[in-house]
C-alpha cells in the first residue's frame, strides 16, 4: 500500500512539476514589469516637475496654481486617490484660459507657451482616464503644440520646446504601462528604447544633451534590466530574396529602432554580421526561402550599441 502511494505522489509530482516551473516564471516576469513600471513612474513624475514646472527662470509669467498642481501630480504618482476631480480639471481650464489670453512674444514666448500648455494637457488627460488622456495627451497636446516638431526648417524654434515635447513623450510610456494590463517586456523595450532614440536625435542641443543626460542613464538600466537573461524570441520568415540584411532591418523594427536603417547604415552592416555570426553558431549554415527563423532583440546581438558605441 505503501509503495502505492510512493509511486502515484512521485507521478503527481512529475506531472505537476511543468506547470510550477511555468507559473514560477510567470510571477518572475511579473516583477520585473512591476519594478519597471515602478521605475517608469519615478521617472515620469521627476520630467514632469523639473522641466514643466522648475524650469521657469526665463518665463514671462508665474505658473497659477502651482502649489496646487504639484500636490496633485504627488497624489497621481504615488496612487493616492485625487479628490475633487471635477473642481481641480475646472481650475485647470480657467488657468489654460488664462494661459490662452496672455500676451507672448517671441522665441522666449513660445517657449513659455508651449512649456505650460503641455503641463495643462498632462494634468488634464492624467485626471481623465484612458479616454480622456489619448484626447488630451495625444490628440491635443500633439496637434496644437508638436504638429512640426520634425520639421527640421522650423528647427530654429522648435529647439526651444524640445524639453517639453520629451517629458510629453515621456508620460505617453508612463500612461501606457499604467493603463494597459497586459503590456509585455517586448513593448517595454520598443517604448523605451523608441525614447532613447529621440533623445540621442536631439542631444546636440544643450538643453537636452546636459540636462536630459540623467533621464537617459536611467532609462538605459530599464533597458538593460528587462534584456539581461531575456528568453524571448520573435519568428522571421525568411521570404525570397532575403539576406542577413533583411533579418537586421527587422530586428531594428522589432526593437524599436526601425529609423536607425535611414540615418546610419552602418549599424545594420555590423548587426547583419552579428545576427549572421548568431545563427552560424546555432547550426544555420544559410538563409532558404520559407525557412522560419528564432530571433532576438537589438541588445542580445550588440550590447549596448545605441548607449556606447554610436552617437545618433
Amino acid at each position: 500500500m505503501k509503495t502505492r502511494i510512493k509511486i502515484l505522489l512521485t507521478i503527481l509530482i512529475v506531472f505537476l512539476l511543468p506547470f510550477t516551473e511555468c507559473y514560477a516564471k510567470k510571477d518572475t516576469v511579473s516583477v520585473k514589469l512591476e519594478s519597471v513600471k515602478g521605475q517608469i513612474s519615478k521617472l515620469t513624475h521627476q520630467m514632469i516637475i523639473e522641466v514643466l514646472i522648475e524650469d521657469r527662470e526665463e518665463m514671462k509669467y508665474p505658473l497659477r496654481s502651482g502649489e496646487e498642481i504639484r500636490n496633485v501630480l504627488n497624489e497621481i504618482f504615488n496612487n493616492i486617490e485625487v479628490k475633487n476631480i471635477k473642481k481641480t480639471k475646472r481650475e485647470i481650464l480657467m488657468d489654460f484660459d488664462n494661459l490662452n489670453c496672455s500676451y507672448f512674444e517671441e522665441k522666449w514666448g513660445y517657449q513659455e507657451y508651449t512649456k505650460t500648455a503641455t503641463l495643462y494637457y498632462i494634468l488634464l488627460g492624467l485626471l481623465s482616464g484612458y479616454h480622456g488622456s489619448v484626447t488630451y495627451i495625444w490628440d491635443l497636446a500633439e496637434h496644437s503644440l508638436y504638429y512640426s516638431i520634425d520639421n527640421e526648417e522650423d528647427l530654429d524654434w522648435n529647439c526651444y520646446i524640445l524639453d517639453s515635447y520629451l517629458t510629453l513623450e515621456m508620460t505617453r510610456i508612463y500612461l501606457s504601462s499604467q493603463t494597459s494590463c497586459n503590456m509585455e517586456e517586448e513593448a517595454y523595450i520598443r517604448c523605451i528604447n523608441s525614447f532613447l532614440l529621440k533623445l540621442e536625435r536631439y542631444a546636440g542641443y544643450d538643453q537636452i544633451g546636459k540636462r536630459f543626460q540623467k533621464y537617459r542613464n536611467e532609462l538605459r538600466l530599464i533597458v538593460d534590466e528587462l534584456v539581461r537573461d531575456s528568453k524571448i524570441v520573435f519568428s522571421y520568415e525568411v521570404r525570397d530574396g532575403d539576406g542577413y540584411w533583411a533579418l537586421a532591418k527587422h530586428v531594428l523594427y522589432r526593437s524599436g529602432l526601425d529609423e536607425i536603417k535611414s540615418r546610419n547604415p552602418k549599424i545594420i552592416n555590423e548587426l547583419a554580421a552579428a545576427i549572421e555570426k548568431d545563427l552560424k553558431n546555432n547550426r544555420i549554415g544559410g538563409l532558404e526561402t520559407g525557412q522560419v527563423l528564432e530571433l532576438r532583440y537589438i541588445d542580445y546581438y550588440l550590447p549596448h550599441m545605441i548607449h556606447d558605441k554610436y552617437k545618433l
